[in-house]
């Protein structure tokens, strides 16, 4: 449902809005009623009105001063304004505070009905939009890092790239790689070739003879194949309890 605010210095007024349309039919309820701007202004948020219908002559402040208020303030809520005096520079002013629309007195329930319908279809259109935006944002982030990953991924391989183009790059991507820290695995089999009869605990166990590397945030992480160091007697190996290979753990930043 959506909340609606009544603003008109005549109860008589107030009473009619509230009472000649089915509001519930609308989609809309009635929040609050205030007797002027400065009222209005006050409520506002506590209430928090999708829209304000209010009248454009009233004491202490008028219903344009009103419009240009909440129009820099609460720029989400819709006015409608109801008048008895219809004059192009209301309307020129009225245009510049985003008024929906104008409602002549005295107010038929058609006429009214279909401002508001007017003004429901904004805002349905805004809620569109910031949901579309919201998906084109999370889906920018998420190219974003395959980018940065892939970029990652050439320089750890030495895949031949020009100083200028990963200068380039980087600052592109918004990547700082004035600190980072490297974790390198040595994966160790604990059985010769000819002994290991039992599967591997991972793929990368079947791959020994790979990098493999991946990227968060400025930490890399890169694995090793053990065939490209000295072979470690399997004496001179601590046997894990919960994992078919001896992982070796270096560090370096």
């Amino acid at each position: 449902m959506l909340k609606i605010m009544i603003v008109d210095n005549e109860a008589a007024i107030r009473k009619g809005l509230i009472h000649c349309i089915r509001w519930e039919a609308l989609g809309c309820v009635i929040a609050a009623q205030a007797v002027d701007g400065i009222d209005a202004l006050e409520q506002v948020p506590g209430v928090q009105p999708d829209i304000i219908i209010s009248d454009i002559r009233m004491p202490g402040m008028d219903g344009l001063e009103l419009a240009r208020r909440i129009n820099e303030q609460y720029p989400h809520i819709k006015v409608i304004m109801l008048t008895g005096f219809p004059d192009f520079e209301y309307a020129q002013r009225a245009i510049q505070y985003q008024v929906v629309d104008f409602v002549l007195k005295p107010t038929s329930i058609e006429s009214l009905t279909q401002a508001i319908e007017k003004a429901k279809a904004r805002i349905a259109e805004e809620q569109s939009n910031q949901e579309l935006e919201r998906r084109l944002a999370s889906k920018s982030e998420q190219n974003l890092q395959l980018e940065r990953g892939m970029l990652l991924h050439d320089l750890i391989h030495r895949v031949d790239l020009s100083n200028l183009y990963v200068i380039n790059r980087i600052a592109q991507l918004g990547l700082n790689l004035t600190r980072y820290h490297v974790l390198r695995l040595d994966i160790a089999p604990l059985y010769s070739d000819a002994e290991d009869s039992t599967p591997t605990c991972c793929p990368i166990c079947t791959k020994r003879r790979r990098y493999c590397a991946t990227a968060s945030g400025n930490m890399i992480f890169t694995l090793r194949p053990m065939e490209d160091r000295p072979a470690t007697p399997l004496s001179a190996r601590r046997t894990p309890t919960h994992s078919p290979h001896a992982v070796r753990r270096q560090s370096m930043c």
